[in-house]
């Protein structure tokens, strides 16, 4: 079979993907069932069909219903970058698009789709580890988010970057020192801002800037 065939048929099965998530079958909770098992089938789609164009088209597709959605499809659309994260999300040709679909949630007054989205952009640091406006969106959140669930996905977020960018480090090492040196901040929430400090490890310079 041709790759141009596999392409097509690849663009095929979104289609379908597509078509069945878009149907109207919101339950009183405001839960489509159908949506979230849609949501899951997004994993074998990328195995079947591994080629640029159609991860392209499908992360776009999943980037705008996660801008448009409720917290629960946001949620599992995060699980698909979660899982796609290394062996797909590299084949991603429009990261920018991708990126201004997703950013914009971060301002949200919610502060869960907030958490979602902070977890959904640390998925991507292996794709846009140098993003400047993503850089400041996660260090944002850090200096004021006031909900444990926030503060705990803006670390994350801040740890995947870490280790894919050295110049998201140098902005991070001196917040994360503050925090850690906070004596409002909780323990546990304290031991995982060290885990930051462990990507510091070899650079002197930044080994200083985080003396605690």
């Amino acid at each position: 079979m041709t790759d141009g065939t596999q392409h097509s048929q690849g663009q095929k099965a979104l289609l379908d993907l597509e078509s069945r998530f878009t149907l109207k079958k919101t339950s009183a909770y405001g839960i489509n069932g159908t949506q979230l098992k849609v949501l899951a089938l997004f994993p074998r789609l990328f195995e079947d069909y591994p080629y640029p164009v159609v991860v392209t088209a499908a992360i776009l597709k999943l980037a705008d219903w996660f801008r448009q959605s409720n917290n629960v499809i946001k949620f599992h659309i995060y699980k698909v970058f979660q899982q796609s994260s290394e062996a797909h999300l590299p084949k991603l040709i429009n990261t920018e698009e991708t990126v201004r679909r997703i950013l914009p949630v971060l301002t949200s007054n919610d502060f869960l789709a907030r958490s979602i989205t902070l977890r959904m952009l640390g998925c991507m640091s292996v794709i846009i580890p140098n993003k400047l406006d993503v850089h400041f969106g996660i260090v944002q959140r850090l200096q004021q988010a006031s909900e444990k669930s926030e503060i705990e996905a803006a670390i994350w977020a801040a740890d995947r970057f870490c280790a894919e960018s050295h110049r998201f480090m140098t902005v991070i090492c001196s917040e994360t020192a503050t925090m850690i040196n906070r004596e409002t901040i909780q323990s546990d929430i304290k031991k995982q801002l060290v885990c930051i400090l462990r990507h510091m490890h070899g650079d002197i310079s930044l080994s200083k800037k985080v003396e605690i």
